[in-house]
This record gives structure tokens, C-alpha cells and sequence, in this order.
């Protein structure tokens, strides 16, 4: 009791102190450090995957750009046998491979170069979608390869394609190394140089194209300045992106199949020779001598292999050659009279400089009358 009497009073409770805010902070600090953690690792992975990807592109390139050639190269054997089985054995047996590789370069050259740029300017133009498509490798396939592939091997690409592609394709050349190389900071000065240089270029022979009525030389040299003005070189949106890749992805893929087509159906690798053979060796007065019109396969000591145009292989007697004519081919008649330079529309850079070089001559005329004589029809006397 207190001094007054009243009953004493209970103490005061005491209120516990406040939990400090170290744990609620360590916590925090915790949880941060591993979102952290799991961010850096979905981002190492996403490189991880990015690096697999880009070197699973490099592989499909160096894989199209080597094995397409080989494989034209084998059709084409295949096709200049006739689809004969033992005719394309004995052609791989006696076509070496320096000789194959040479005549594929001389004659296809241009369809692997075409192929890489079609699959470069694809790329370029889609590559806006690559963020938005990685869930599907191969819906932009073609943007990864051209956004991963090194800007000096696209510059041999196209340098290798100015030399090998006809005169009349060199405007699409242009107009795809726009796209690809890109002119989004070009001002108007740059684009009023670059019109000046290209009309400067292709006037004389725009002129001579609309004068003769060729309409497809025309087309060709008009349609590059008008789709780069109309904005092609720019690239697609990315919510257009996609689609335009499959489509784009397809649409090369038929082209390639089809001028692939037309390369292997092509003339033919081999020599095109008019063989003038007599009817016994040596030449006797047996008989009228016979026209042998054909590719030569083999020559050795004893015999010389021809395939005839016709089908079929015979082994001539070296003794039983009289003569014999190396003859062109009739496959690479000109569609165009135009000249550009000096040089016809049709041809190369490198086939231009080589016919000012060495000028073809007259064509012998028994390569003309071997056109029209079956193989082993004796010549009219």
C-alpha cells in the first residue's frame, strides 16, 4: 500500500523495442543478388545460344557455298551421260577434277555468287525480325547469316559476281548491294552523285535498248534506281519481318532450283570436236571417209573416247583420224545485239576482256555440216 492508503498500483509494462530493419534489408539484398544471378545466367545462356546458332549458320554457308557447286557438277556428268550409268563411270573416271572445277567456274560460276547475295539481301531487309523470331531458327535463317557474316567476304562475293555475271544483270548487282551494304545515311548529294554515275553509266545503252525494242534490257536498267527511290532498301519492319523472310526464304530457293536447272541442261563440259575419220586405218582408199560429230572424253596412245551428241561412246583408232576440228557451242547463241563498252550484254567482264584478247575467228565449216549429219554418216562426195 502507499503512504495514503491506496493500494499500490501494478508497474508498467514495458513494450518491447522495435525489430530492427537489418533483416528485412539483408533479405532484400538477398533476393536482388539472386535475380541478379539468374539474369546473368539466362544471359549467358541466350549467348551461348546465340554463338551455337551463328556457328550453325556459318556451317550451312561455307556448306552451300561448297557443296552446291559439287553437286552441280555431278548432275551435270550425270546429264551429259544421257542417264547412262557405266557413260557417267567412265565420264568421272576421265573428267579429273581440276579440269570439272574449271569448267564449273567458267560455266556456273554466277549461280553461287547469285545465291549467296540473294540469301545476303533477304537477310538484310529482315533483319529487324531477328528479336522477334528466335523461338524459330530457320524462319530468319537468312537474316542471321547476313547479319553474321563478315562484311569483307560479302565484298569478294560481289566483286567475284561483277566479274562472272552477264552485263545485262549488273544493274540488279547494284541494286543488291545497296541493300545489303546499306544507304540509310545517305544524304540528298550522295543519291544526286550516285544517279549522275548511273545514268552516266547505263544512258548510252538504255538508248540503244529502247531503240532496238528490247523490252527486257529496259526493264532491267529502269527497275533498280525506281525500287531504291521507292524505299527498298530499307528494312522491313519487325512485325512484317517474318513473314516476309518465309517468303523471301522460299522464293530463292526456287529461283536457285530453277537456274540450277537451266546450268546442269547446260552446254556441255567437254570439248565439242568434228572428227573426220577414215573408213580403214591409215586412210585407204576403202571408202568414203565419215563425219564423227561428238564431245571427246579420253585420248591415250591407241584410241580416242567420243560421246556422241546423239548418245552413245565410241573408240575411233587414232590411225583412222583424218582431221579434226574443235567447234563452239551452239547452246551460247546471243538473244541481244547490244554492246556495252565494247562488249556484248551477254557476256562477262571476264568473258569480254577475253574475246578482245583473242577474237574469235570463222567457224570451220564442218562444225556447220556436222549440225545436220548423224554420227558415222559418210560425207557426200
Amino acid at each position: 500500500m502507499t503512504a495514503t492508503g491506496d493500494p499500490a498500483a501494478p508497474p508498467a509494462r514495458r513494450q518491447p523495442a522495435a525489430a530492427p530493419d537489418e533483416w528485412a534489408v539483408t533479405e532484400d539484398w538477398t533476393a536482388a543478388e539472386d535475380w541478379a544471378a539468374a539474369q546473368e545466367r539466362a544471359a549467358a545462356q541466350e549467348r551461348a545460344a546465340a554463338a551455337a546458332r551463328a556457328r550453325v549458320d556459318q556451317q550451312a554457308l561455307w556448306s552451300l557455298a561448297v557443296g552446291f557447286p559439287a553437286l552441280i557438277s555431278v548432275l551435270r556428268l550425270w546429264v551429259e551421260a544421257g542417264g547412262d550409268l557405266q557413260t557417267t563411270l567412265l565420264l568421272v573416271a576421265n573428267v579429273g577434277s581440276i579440269n570439272l572445277v574449271a569448267a564449273l567456274i567458267v560455266t556456273a560460276a554466277w549461280l553461287a555468287a547469285a545465291a549467296l547475295i540473294a540469301i545476303f539481301a533477304v537477310g538484310q531487309l529482315t533483319c529487324q525480325g531477328l528479336d522477334e523470331d528466335n523461338r524459330r531458327p530457320w524462319r530468319m535463317r537468312f537474316a542471321r547469316v547476313a547479319v553474321g557474316t563478315p562484311t569483307p567476304v560479302k565484298v569478294v562475293v560481289f566483286a567475284f559476281a561483277a566479274l562472272t555475271w552477264q552485263l545485262l544483270y549488273l544493274p540488279l548487282l547494284a541494286l543488291a548491294a545497296v541493300v545489303v551494304f546499306g544507304v540509310g545515311g545517305w544524304r540528298w548529294p550522295q543519291w544526286s552523285a550516285a544517279a549522275v554515275v548511273y545514268a552516266a553509266v547505263t544512258g548510252r545503252l538504255l538508248a540503244a535498248a529502247v531503240t532496238a525494242g528490247e523490252a527486257l534490257p529496259v526493264l532491267v536498267l529502269l527497275a533498280p534506281p525506281v525500287l531504291v527511290a521507292a524505299g527498298l532498301g530499307r528494312p522491313i519492319p519487325a512485325a512484317l519481318a517474318g513473314a516476309f523472310s518465309r517468303c523471301g526464304q522460299a522464293a530463292t530457293a526456287l529461283l536457285v532450283a530453277a537456274a540450277a536447272r537451266q546450268v546442269i541442261a547446260a552446254g556441255s563440259i567437254l570439248p565439242l570436236s568434228v572428227l573426220s575419220v577414215a573408213a580403214a586405218p591409215g586412210g585407204a582408199a576403202g571408202g568414203a571417209p565419215r563425219i564423227v560429230r561428238g564431245h571427246i572424253v579420253e585420248v591415250n596412245d591407241a584410241t580416242t573416247a567420243v560421246l556422241h551428241e546423239r548418245g552413245g561412246v565410241e573408240f575411233i583408232p587414232n590411225g583412222t583420224i583424218l582431221r579434226r576440228v574443235l567447234c563452239p557451242d551452239t547452246s551460247q547463241t546471243p538473244r541481244y545485239r547490244l554492246r556495252a563498252y565494247g562488249v556484248h550484254i551477254e557476256d562477262s567482264i571476264l568473258q569480254g576482256v577475253g574475246r578482245m584478247r583473242r577474237p574469235s575467228r570463222d567457224i570451220d565449216p564442218s562444225c556447220r555440216a556436222g549440225q545436220h549429219l548423224a554420227a558415222g554418216t559418210p560425207v557426200p562426195g
